[in-house]
C-alpha cells in the first residue's frame, strides 16, 4: 500500500523522516499498518521512518468511539521516545483518517518533542 500511494504522491516538502503513528497500547494486531505504509513510501521516496511516537492512553481505539467522542482524545494521547527530532521536519502517517483528532494529537506531541510536523499521509479518509 505504501508503495502504491507513493507513486501517486508527490513530496516536494523537503522532509526529514516519515513517522508512524503507533499502534495503540493494548492492540491485538500482529503488525501495525501505519508502519507498514511508511516503511513502502521509504522504499520509494528514500526517506527514512523514525517509529518514534507512542501512546500514553490505554483504551483510545477510535473505531469504537462515537464520531464525538473521538474528537474529545486527550491533549497528552502521545510522548516521544527519541530526542532525534529536533529541529527535523516530519511527516506523519496513518491508515485511516475519521476526524483528523489522531492526526492533531501526534502532530502537538511532536511539535512539543521540537519536531517540525510539514504533512500527514493516510491511506483513506472517511468523514
Amino acid at each position: 500500500m505504501g508503495k502504491a500511494l507513493a507513486k501517486k504522491l508527490h513530496i516536494d516538502l523537503g522532509p526529514d523522516f516519515l513517522v508512524p503513528i503507533p499502534l495503540h497500547r493494548e492492540s491485538q494486531r500482529k503488525f501495525n499498518q501505519a508502519l507498514l505504509i511508511s516503511k513502502g513510501l521509504q522504499s520509494e521516496w528514500g526517506i527514512p521512518v523514525k517509529d518514534v511516537l507512542k501512546w500514553d492512553l490505554v483504551n483510545v481505539r477510535q473505531t469504537k468511539k462515537e464520531l464525538s467522542d473521538r474528537k474529545k482524545m486527550d491533549k497528552d494521547a502521545f510522548s516521544i521516545c527519541s530526542a532525534s527530532l529536533r529541529d527535523k521536519r516530519v511527516i506523519i502517517i496513518d491508515d485511516v483518517m475519521t476526524t483528523g483528532t489522531t492526526l492533531s494529537r501526534a502532530m502537538e506531541s511532536l511539535r512539543a518533542g521540537g519536531a517540525i510536523p510539514i504533512a500527514a499521509v493516510t491511506w483513506t479518509a472517511t468523514m
